[in-house]
């Protein structure tokens, strides 16, 4: 479904829903439990749609920003270039692609028990493919992508010197990787990217200058010294795996190309899913430090069972202005969204307020919230249900290559072929005491 279809399909199912929990909160209104189940499934509508919406804006953003641009004079002038320049530098980087493509296809090929054709062979040798060897590596673009509200999408062009010269290109399949790591990310859509060429261990400074001020000076007069309070925060990388994929033989062989472009997402999906885990709820004991565990007390609620409108807005103003100048936001699992529309403030208004045409995100005492699958998803004693802050002081640190791997396993002798992809991440939050993310925890 088109992203028109979709934010007219979601005005409606939003105008029924408002309609339905103004019916069940009325005073005195006693709800059945065929209404509240209605409720439910209708909040669960607009909420997928949402997700959906969302999604499909990303994904288009992704694509018009500039990642994969042919326009020669765009192109010309984020690089500064003549645009006869350009022009010449896509052609090169046209030949490339296919020679590229051509040694990848060669090498699945191989791998797959087949005989790659000599032109094949050729385009392996020019980029520096091994096909007699049981694996290969992707280098990654410098920078990760990430939500277009926390960053400017980055162009994934890089230079590479070759036969042709050096030359922009982007690559199709390290994007097509990039996109499944942000799509499939809740915490990588907020937090800030840095990729490094090796996994060695690495420590991030961090500062502390918030209680300093400048200072008048009279004439003549000398300057103070005020030092910065610095530190040092652990940024370590962890080995992570997409866990072994069979792929048919015959598949290979019939696209191999095609089929590289789906593992790559598949490859990309399963370390996404599984480092936004550790992103999330990591302890750091070996593995990656997560969001959720390094974040602050904000505020407690004064239930077990149920958080109220005024202690949402409390974690907002328990973060220090700075942060929430910065962009802060809300961070929380699909389930509390469900309990956090039902809410209305002082006013009677509800606290959950959506643009009708789905052009800007929806908020939540007038902040934006990005929704984690990994956080908890019920209200119980001591759940932290809730964050808020400025997620772009909580770094995901990648290792800038992939390894794809064929593994010697059985699995050929029933017609498949066995693909692994490994990559290292770690993440922590940068925090110089000042707790720039803080939580809301249950009773």
């Amino acid at each position: 479904m088109r992203l028109k279809a979709l934010r007219e399909q979601r005005v409606k199912e939003n105008i029924a829903v408002q309609a339905l929990t103004d019916k069940l909160t009325a005073d005195g209104y006693k709800a059945t439990t065929e209404e509240e189940e209605n409720h439910s499934r209708s909040v669960d509508v607009v909420i997928d749609l949402d997700a959906k919406i969302e999604k499909l804006q990303t994904a288009t953003e992704l694509q018009t920003r500039g990642e994969q641009s042919q326009d020669p004079k765009l192109l010309a002038d984020l690089k500064g270039i003549p645009v006869d320049n350009v022009v010449r530098q896509l052609g090169r980087q046209e030949r490339f692609e296919e020679t590229r493509n051509l040694g990848i296809e060669g090498w699945f090929i191989k791998r797959g028990g087949g005989k790659p054709e000599d032109r094949h062979t050729e385009a392996a040798e020019k980029v520096g493919i091994d096909l007699d060897r049981g694996e290969f590596r992707i280098t990654l673009a410098p920078h990760g992508l990430q939500s277009p509200e926390l960053r400017e999408a980055r162009a994934t062009q890089s230079q590479f010197q070759g036969e042709y010269g050096g030359f922009l290109r982007p690559d199709i399949l390290v994007t097509a990787l990039d996109n499944a790591l942000l799509a499939f990310g809740g915490v990588r859509q907020v937090a800030s990217i840095i990729r490094t060429p090796t996994a060695n261990p690495l420590n991030y400074p961090s500062s502390n200058d918030t209680g300093n001020t400048g200072e008048q000076l009279n004439w003549d007069q000398d300057t103070s010294e005020q030092r910065v309070s610095y530190g040092l925060t652990s940024l370590n990388a962890y080995p992570f795996s997409s866990m072994a994929i069979p792929t048919p033989i015959d598949l290979i062989r019939d696209a191999a190309i095609n089929m590289v472009a789906d593992l790559f997402a598949k490859i990309g999906e399963r370390i996404a899913r599984i480092t936004n885990t550790r992103f999330t709820t990591g302890p750091g004991d070996g593995t990656c430090y997560g969001i959720v565990p390094t974040s602050a007390l904000g505020v407690t609620a004064a239930a077990s069972t149920a958080f109220t409108s005024d202690e949402l807005l409390d974690l907002i103003y328990s973060v220090d202005a700075d942060y929430e100048n910065m962009g802060a936001k809300f961070m929380f699992h699909r389930n509390q969204l469900k309990l956090i529309r039902k809410l209305k403030d002082g006013e009677g208004r509800y606290l959950f307020q959506a643009d009708p045409t789905g052009g800007s995100p929806p908020t939540i005492h007038g902040k934006q919230f990005q929704l984690n699958f990994d956080m908890v998803s019920t209200t119980t004693s001591t759940d932290k249900v809730a964050l808020f802050g400025a997620f772009q002081k909580f770094l995901i640190r990648d290792v800038g290559s992939i390894e794809i791997v064929q593994l010697d396993q059985i699995e050929r002798l029933k017609g498949n072929v066995v693909f692994c992809g490994f990559s290292s991440h770690g993440s922590n939050l940068i925090d110089a005491g000042t707790n720039p993310v803080k939580h809301l925890i249950m009773a």
